[in-house]
């Protein structure tokens, strides 16, 4: 399996505050599955895009460490970023933020509360310089969890959708969990990965997640979430989801309205 989105790298934001705990951290995702996971900081502000060319010397840095210690996991360098101006500049400036550096998948972290305004705008310009935009957790987002509908613009523009396996497993509260299986049933996610942030809390690994997604989706696509297309992710090939996901939504979409209908009869 492939994780699109940890926190991994030691001693850089929140992720583990030592290489012990990354190697740990790195235990556990073979231990749950894993094959390759993207490391993804936080690029929050400006200042932090001089973190973006350092990025690769500590991705081979860990990657000698798990050498060392026979721990068989692929590294692959990311950022989890900022929505804000300053990425569609820092994009076409080719700082290295993209997922695998491969300028065509960027994982761009959801408004925890709102979409402010001229947040599709910024979808757009990193559009025109060929980058698809996955939006992580979304289901962790109040704005989200209040009213789903407020993706189905970017669904249908092509936007890509990421959820946490820690959502779907009720770790991370029963709106998140309400919330990210309503997305899947709409056919909008494409990717699961762990956030994981250090070897106790959220930890890495998919492999306690697969029950229930094959639960939810069925096998083959809880395949694709968590494998096939964090591999296009590295091969560059495209996910090509969004007219199957529009048409689904707007089926799910009439399907939860007679829902809440029925219940308020």
């Amino acid at each position: 399996m492939i994780d699109i989105h940890s926190h991994i790298l030691p001693e850089i934001d929140d992720g583990p505050a030592t290489l012990a705990d990354a190697l740990l951290m790195a235990e556990l995702a073979v231990a749950g599955g894993n094959s390759a996971i993207f490391a993804t900081p936080h690029l929050a502000t400006r200042q932090d895009l001089e973190k973006a060319p350092c990025l690769t010397g500590h991705i081979a840095r860990l990657q000698d460490a798990l050498a060392d210690a026979g721990i068989p996991l692929r590294l692959l360098p990311g950022m989890e970023v900022y929505p804000d101006e300053f990425v569609v500049e820092a994009a076409a400036a080719g700082y290295p933020i993209t997922l695998g550096h491969g300028g065509k998948y960027l994982l761009l972290e959801t408004p925890p509360i709102r979409f402010p305004l001229g947040f599709e705008h910024l979808i757009y310009g990193l559009e025109l310089q060929g980058i698809t935009v996955i939006l992580a957790h979304p289901e962790r987002s109040a704005a989200v969890q209040d009213t789903p509908q407020v993706l189905e613009p970017f669904v249908q523009r092509g936007v890509l959708l990421q959820t946490n396996a820690g959502s779907l497993l009720g770790r991370q509260g029963p709106r998140a969990e309400e919330t990210a299986r309503r997305l899947l049933a709409l056919h909008w996610v494409q990717f699961v990965a762990s956030d994981a942030h250090s070897p106790r809390r959220r930890r890495p690994g998919l492999a306690p997640v697969m029950r229930r997604l094959t639960d939810l989706v069925g096998q083959d696509m809880a395949a694709a979430l968590v494998k096939r297309n964090g591999q296009c992710i590295i091969d560059g090939r495209s996910i090509d989801s969004a007219p199957l996901a529009y048409q689904a939504a707007r089926k799910g979409w009439r399907l939860f309205g007679w829902f809440a209908r029925a219940c308020r009869s």
